[in-house]
C-alpha cells in the first residue's frame, strides 16, 4: 500500500467473502464429479482458498491495530472478519471430514444441501459488497433476507435428512458419518446467518 494511501477495510472484506463463495463453489465441484481416491487433493485446494481468506483477515487486523479512525467501530470490522472466515473454516472442514470419515459415497440428498448453502454464500457476499453504501443501497437487506431464507431451508431440509437417516436402514457407522457431515453443513448455515446479522447491526448502528 503506498504511503498516504488509506486501507479500504470494505474492499478487504468484499475480498474476504469472495473466498467463502470460491470455496463453496469449489466444495460443490467437488462433490458434482466425488472420487474419494481424490479427496486430499480436493483438500490441499480447498486449504489454499482458506489460506488466502486466513491472509486477508491477518492484514485486516495488522492495519487495525494502527488504524486512528476506522470507517465503522473497530470491534464490527473484527467481527465480521472473523465470521467471513469461520464460513470458510467450516466449509473446508466438510472435505476434511470427506477424508476422516472415509466417506466413500454421497447421500444424494446432500447435493441439495451444498446448493441451498451456495445460495445463502452468493447472497451474503452481495451484501458484504453493498456495505460500502449501505445508506444508499437499496439491496442490502434484500440480500440480508435472502441469507435468512436460505438458512431456514437448509435447516428445514437438515431436520429431514437426518430424520430419513435414523429411520433409514443404514448401518450405525454410516449414520455416525453422516450424522457428523450434516452438524458441519449446519452450522456453516448457521456462520452465514451470523455474517448477515453482524452487516444488519452495522447498518442499524450507523444510520
Amino acid at each position: 500500500m503506498a504511503k498516504g494511501t488509506k486501507y479500504n477495510y470494505f474492499t478487504a472484506l468484499e475480498e474476504m467473502s469472495s473466498y467463502s463463495v470460491q470455496a463453496v463453489n469449489y466444495l460443490d465441484e467437488v462433490i458434482r464429479d466425488y472420487d474419494p481416491n481424490k479427496i486430499n487433493m480436493c483438500i490441499q485446494k480447498m486449504h489454499e482458498i482458506e489460506n488466502k481468506e486466513d491472509e486477508k483477515k491477518h492484514e485486516i487486523m495488522k492495519n487495525l491495530i494502527r488504524e486512528f479512525l476506522p470507517p465503522i467501530d473497530r470491534e464490527d470490522i473484527i467481527q465480521l472478519a472473523s465470521e467471513l472466515d469461520d464460513v470458510t473454516d467450516l466449509i473446508d472442514e466438510l472435505l476434511h471430514l470427506f477424508y476422516m470419515l472415509n466417506v466413500q459415497t454421497l447421500i444424494p440428498e446432500f447435493t441439495n444441501l451444498v446448493d441451498l448453502l451456495k445460495e445463502c454464500c452468493v447472497s451474503m457476499d452481495l451484501a458484504v459488497k453493498e456495505l460500502k453504501q449501505f445508506r444508499k443501497s437499496t439491496t442490502i437487506h434484500d440480500n440480508i433476507v435472502r441469507v435468512n431464507n436460505a438458512e431456514n431451508k437448509g435447516d428445514a431440509l437438515y431436520t429431514d435428512i437426518m430424520h430419513k437417516l435414523y429411520t433409514s436402514d443404514k448401518d450405525a457407522i454410516d449414520i455416525m458419518r453422516w450424522a457428523e457431515v450434516m452438524n458441519v453443513t449446519e452450522n456453516c448455515y448457521d456462520a452465514c446467518e451470523h455474517v448477515s446479522e453482524t452487516i444488519e447491526t452495522i447498518v442499524m448502528k450507523n444510520m
